[in-house]
């Protein structure tokens, strides 16, 4: 049901919009999709209450299972917080329900879709907390974390710890993307898909692009010290960062993760995840390497304030929009399930 702000605002339009969703037969079963909200998939019960950090010697100590079990997966990961509880609800029950995708979803594609939420586990996260996770952990399935402290600097352990497994648990030739984002995006994952099935269809693979995103060319490497993103020569010596994906969202091929692996095998981590994992690692020792890149469009939250009709209709053409409020995701979503479902 449209936000009541929507309604307020705009009466009659949404009235219509509202009907026109219910009434449509081609877009009855995407609808019971929506609102039956994430499907579980009950996982062995972890016990992460009384966990020492300095005591575990895993590797990960949550992985999900089955991602991989099915050919052509599209693997989307979220870099989240492990107190972030209401945020991954909000996803699983709108963008992230891959009830809408999987299984003869409203888009004509075959990919298996699975949403995934990377974290670490902070020792100051409470421990009702962390019975609460658990049981998140147990009853979605749809939970990674690392053997790291969840903390800003460690954000690029998410990326370089999904890749890594990833890569040692998922055949080339069963993923086909990977695609990374933040719990504060909202990917239309709609548009996704029909891009990458139509790509995947071609059979030229050897001709895919390795990222998808928007490219950050001759960025200049912030050294003020009062900004987060600011980083010692110590750190990084050169004035222009090598061409990389903004992080907020970017999709990566199979061959693309390898690459990167093969570079983080060959040098030292660096703080800033998509500089690092989209523009260092892949280049690392291979200078002569060609990365190929193409480009994703986005557009910034503050445009929504000016007129609901122009927003939907342009983000229907959109990839993802970084920072929309949460009160409007459910409205975004029923939107695309109207602008993307047959009817």
């Amino acid at each position: 049901m449209p936000h009541k702000g929507c309604l307020k605002k705009a009466a009659l339009p949404c009235l219509a919009f509202v009907i026109f969703l219910f009434a449509t037969p081609g877009l009855k079963r995407i609808r019971e999709a929506f609102d039956a909200g994430p499907n579980p998939r009950v996982s062995k019960f972890p016990n992460l209450s009384n966990l020492d950090l300095s005591e575990n010697d895993d590797k990960y100590l949550v992985v999900p299972n089955g991602v991989c079990d099915r050919s052509h997966t599209f693997l989307v990961y979220v870099l989240a917080r492990a107190n972030g509880f209401e945020r991954r609800e909000l996803i699983r029950r709108t963008w992230g329900n891959t009830s809408m995708y999987n299984d003869g979803g409203c888009i004509t594609h075959g990919f298996n879709v699975r949403v995934i939420f990377a974290m670490g586990l902070s020792p100051n996260t409470t421990s009702v907390n962390r019975t609460r996770l658990s049981h998140d952990v147990a009853q979605y399935g749809d939970i990674w974390i690392g053997r790291f402290e969840d903390t800003y600097e460690n954000v690029v352990l998410k990326g370089v710890g999904m890749l890594s497994w990833i890569n040692d648990t998922c055949d080339g030739d069963r993923v086909d993307f990977v695609v990374k984002t933040d719990e504060d995006v909202f990917p239309n994952l709609f548009a996704l898909l029909r891009r990458m099935w139509a790509m995947v269809s071609t059979r030229k693979q050897s001709r895919w692009p390795h990222f998808f995103c928007l490219k950050q060319k001759n960025a200049k490497v912030i050294r003020e010290a009062r900004s987060k993103y600011a980083v010692s020569y110590e750190e990084f010596n050169e004035e222009y960062y090598p061409t990389y994906c903004l992080g907020a969202l970017y999709a990566i091929s199979r061959q693309a993760v390898s690459l990167i692996i093969e570079g983080i095998n060959r040098t030292g981590t660096f703080r800033m995840e998509d500089v690092y994992l989209t523009g260092i690692a892949p280049r690392a020792d291979r200078t002569d390497l060609s990365l190929r890149y193409a480009e994703m469009l986005y557009r910034e939250t503050p445009t929504w304030s000016k007129s609901y009709k122009k927003s939907f209709s342009a983000y229907h053409r959109l990839k993802f929009i970084h920072k929309l409020p949460m009160n409007m995701y459910e409205r975004v979503v029923l939107w695309l399930i109207a602008q993307y479902c047959e009817h």
